[in-house]
């Protein structure tokens, strides 16, 4: 389960710009070039709460998002995962 805690890993490194919302969450948006190439939130409610929504916004498998908290895989990495599923 991806917590909180990878969440904001996951948006720091991939250099996201975070919007804070009043209603529990915060937006992390991400942006190449200029253009936005993915967006998930992130839940404040609890250091527990899942996340699990993240793989599908960031076009990656569960794994490898798990990957990009843990620092296995780096935001170099991910840019051209995107290219290669032509989101940039």
């Amino acid at each position: 389960m991806l917590t909180t805690e990878h969440a904001e890993k996951i948006a720091k490194k991939l250099k996201a710009k975070i919007e804070k919302s009043q209603k529990g969450h915060d937006y992390a948006r991400i942006f190449f070039g200029g253009k936005l190439i993915a967006y998930f939130g992130i839940r404040r409610s609890s250091k527990d709460t899942g996340h699990d929504h993240i793989p599908r916004m960031i076009f990656l498998p569960p794994h490898k998002t798990k990957q990009l908290a843990i620092c296995t895989m780096s935001y170099e990495e991910w840019i051209e995962r995107m290219k290669e599923l032509e989101k940039i």
